[in-house]
């Protein structure tokens, strides 16, 4: 059965490039209902450093939380060049799946959100 689910999807390094590439990746793998516009928010606790680019992807998925985090996005992140524990080149997380709400909702995400991005 389709569900549908909410993915946070940030980046700070080569932002635009990297947002742009994960929702092209992302589409190969689940459905993309709906994508939100992106902000720019500062770097939290990390002066400066790049901005961050946020945004949220509305899917349609027959995936659990947990597969759809490893399955896909780990994937999509591992794709795309990133090292956990290194910069934030791209971050996915699933926040809202059949209702459940999670707590890896990115937090620059909402906090000081600025100027909207159009893509």
């Amino acid at each position: 059965m389709s569900a549908r689910a909410f993915i946070a999807v940030g980046s700070n390094i080569d932002a635009e490039r990297n947002v742009t590439a994960a929702l092209e990746l992302l589409g190969r793998h689940v459905r993309i209902v709906a994508v939100s516009r992106f902000y720019q928010t500062p770097a939290l606790g990390a002066p400066g450093s790049p901005d961050f680019l946020n945004g949220v992807v509305e899917i349609e998925t027959e995936l659990e939380p947990l597969e759809l985090k490893r399955l896909v996005l780990l994937a999509v992140e591992s794709e795309l060049g990133r090292e956990r524990g290194g910069g934030d080149l791209l971050a996915l997380g699933v926040f809202q799946h059949l209702g459940q709400s999670f707590q890896n909702l990115l937090f620059a995400f909402a906090c000081h959100i600025s100027s909207p991005i159009e893509f």
